[in-house]
Formats: C-alpha cells, structure tokens, sequence
C-alpha cells in the first residue's frame, strides 16, 4: 500500500486552493490535474469555470468531452463560446454542424476558422467548394493549405488535379469520336472514368459525377448502346432519378447490348433487397 509522502499532500491542496481562490489560470491547472489522474467528471467543473474565465483551450476541451459522449447540443454550446477567437474551436463547431447535415453554416464557420489561422478550418472550406464543382477557387485555397503542411489538403490536391486531368482528357477524345461519328471509339475514350481507383472521388466530389455523367450521354448520342448503361450507373447514385436508371438501362438492351439486361436485374434484386429491409424495420 502506498502510503502518501509529506511532498505529495500540499500539490493537490495548493491546486485546488488556488482555483478556489480564483488565481489567474488556476481553474485550468487543476481542471488539467484531475484529468491526468482520471477524474473526468470530477474536473469538467473546472473545465467550466477556466471556460468561463475565456479560456478557449478549455471550451474546446469541454465540447470534445461532449461530443465523445453524444450530447451534441451541449458540445455546440461550448464550441459556440470560443469559436470566434479559436480556431480550433471554429473547426470542431463547423464539423459538427456539418456533420448535422447543415454545410452553409459549417462553411462559414471554416472561413471564420481560416482567417483565425486555422489550417484545418482552411481544407475542409476548400473540399466543401469542391464538392460544389468551384474548380477555380478550392484548388487554390488547398494549395495554401498544403504549403502551410496539411497532409489531408495536398492528398485531396493531388486527387482532384488527377482525375479532372482525366475528365479532360476524355472529353477530348470523345470529341474526336464524335467528330468521326465511331460510337466504339466514342465509348473507349471514356473507359478510364470506370477505373476503381477513381470510385472514391466521385463518392467524395458529386459535381464529379455530373461531368462523367454528361460525358456517357454524349457517348450514347454518338451511337454506345453500352454508355447508356455506364451513364445509368452515374445517375444511380441518385435514388432519387431511379426512373431515369431504368430507361437508360432499357434503351440500351433494346439497343442490343445484351448486359444490360443483367445489370437492371441486379439493380430490381438490391432495390427488392432494400424495400424488404424497410418493411421489416428494426
């Protein structure tokens, strides 16, 4: 058993006096104190009063608390306190509005974050623009952040330079096959958007999959009974235009593109999957 030596003692009492006292920084100390030693909850007082004294780095404290635990109102709350001061309070209110399905307010609050010096706050502003298809202001805005050393801001960089370079590339293909009036050709010039490795930037950037979609349909109007079926693909990632999914698909079998028959089928099989599912409930 360890039995507390006289040097021991005095630290925690020194602490907690001196919180109780209301010593500049203080609260903090003592908050960071118990939370070393696992007294969570014995510390968010502390936390509190240092947040209430204008202590940013305890807010953000206080709201990562919150949101770990699910209370999402009350990790807002705290964020809200210091996120016009903080950057990385600014970024933490903008995640979790943003992850609250509410981007307009999530992207002013990563612009609010940037001016605040928060590199953070800075890509995910800039992938937000991306998303929306703003390719002449989110490459820029990630450039800075990349020269600033965001790993995250240089990756999608280096992802949205590659596979806008390819929707180039095809696009000009396709308007040589077009110009030729060769629908095999006109379908080939699109092959390389049906690359796996390019699946996770249209899931990222859905302004990705309008171009891509647009570029199947002018394949299929150059004659690709095939490229109806591929441009259904793109549209299926709306249930929304499933409709559309359907007719494209139909058109191209009656076109005599054989797999399309076996593409609508798997489709009717997971939406027949997926309406079971539903009706079963939890």
């Amino acid at each position: 058993m360890h039995e507390q030596t006289f040097a021991e003692v005095p630290v925690e009492g020194d602490e907690l006096a001196a919180a109780q006292a209301g010593r500049p920084g203080a609260a903090r100390t003592y908050a960071e104190s118990l939370t070393r030693r696992g007294q969570l909850d014995q510390a968010l007082p502390w936390w509190e009063k240092a947040a209430g004294e204008g202590d940013a780095q305890a807010a953000r404290t206080l709201a990562i608390v919150h949101r770990d635990r699910w209370d999402f109102a009350e990790a807002e709350r705290w964020y809200r306190t210091a996120a016009d001061r903080d950057g990385g309070c600014a970024f933490g209110l903008a995640t979790l509005l943003a992850e609250a399905g509410d981007p307009a307010a999530a992207e002013e609050w990563y612009a609010r974050g940037a001016e605040l010096g928060s590199v953070e706050c800075l890509t995910n502003g800039a992938l937000l623009r991306a998303g929306r298809g703003e390719w002449d202001e989110a490459p820029a805005l990630l450039d800075e952040a990349a020269e600033s050393g965001d790993r995250t801001a240089a990756h999608a960089r280096h992802g949205i330079r590659t596979i806008r370079y390819e929707l180039e590339k095809c696009a000009t293909a396709l308007a040589e096959a077009e110009r030729n009036g060769d629908p095999e050709a006109a379908y080939g010039a699109l092959r390389e958007l049906k690359d796996p490795e390019h699946r996770h930037m249209f899931d990222a950037y859905p302004r990705l999959v309008a171009e891509a979609e647009a570029l199947f349909a002018r394949a299929a109007a150059a004659g690709s009974a095939v490229a109806l079926v591929d441009q259904a693909v793109f549209v299926a990632r709306d249930p929304r235009r499933w409709p559309e999914v359907r007719a494209l698909a139909e058109r191209g079998h009656e076109l005599g593109y054989s797999g399309a028959a076996y593409v609508l089928g798997v489709w009717w099989e997971a939406a027949a999957l997926t309406a079971a599912s539903a009706s079963i409930g939890p």
